[in-house]
């Protein structure tokens, strides 16, 4: 009989920074020829008004999500790489690829935790230079926030997993799959203290 049973490590026990930083750069790479090198994080990011921001919530053994954001320039891009099309066609369907991209670093990171198949992820909501989400994403000290560069062009990719003892926890995207701007934000904002976080990590 084989013992050999797949490892299995909580999300919040992974290196997500390395994880993440691999994930993004390999996607970006592969799928769109895009080669991606680590920069400093800033508050106050480069193209900040012309970003696109997609976020996907996950739950189940954990819960959490992953924000991945990035200039317009990249985000066509890799659209136009991915369905092999022009400029003008691509710009139609850059929203849904981007939610895409988001779905697949996702079910990287859930992937290296051996039980894929206790996690359950939504479906990706995106949005279009909301420069206020953005920086509440970056400043947020949840998490581990990954950012990156092609030139002069920035990408940014953010995963937080959730305490499991936090209100605000029963709130996420998961519950909001066609969440507007504002919806988004308000699950930014943590419903036990009102902090500008989406989740609070509560007193044990």
């Amino acid at each position: 009989m084989d013992n050999c049973q797949t490892q299995q490590i909580p999300l919040a026990a992974l290196d997500l920074h390395q994880r993440l930083s691999a994930g993004a750069r390999q996607l970006f790479s592969v799928a769109a020829d895009i080669e991606l090198e680590p920069v400093v994080c800033c508050r106050q990011p480069d193209e900040a008004h012309r970003c696109y921001t997609a976020l996907i919530g996950f739950s189940g053994a954990e819960r959490g999500f992953l924000a991945l954001s990035c200039s317009e320039t990249l985000a066509q891009r890799l659209t136009d790489t991915l369905l092999g099309e022009s400029d003008t066609t691509a710009k139609n369907y850059l929203q849904d690829a981007l939610g895409e991209a988001a779905s697949i670093l996702a079910n990287l990171l859930l992937d290296a935790t051996g039980q894929r198949h206790s996690y359950l992820l939504a479906l990706p909501s995106v949005v279009k230079s909301d420069t206020k989400l953005l920086q509440r994403l970056l400043s947020d000290w949840r998490g581990s926030t990954c950012c990156l560069c092609s030139g002069q062009y920035r990408m940014m990719v953010k995963a937080v997993v959730t305490p499991a003892n936090c209100i605000a926890g029963t709130d996420s995207p998961n519950n909001h799959p066609g969440a507007t701007v504002h919806q988004i934000q308000r699950m930014l904002t943590c419903g036990r203290c009102g902090s500008n976080c989406w989740l609070h990590q509560a007193d044990q």
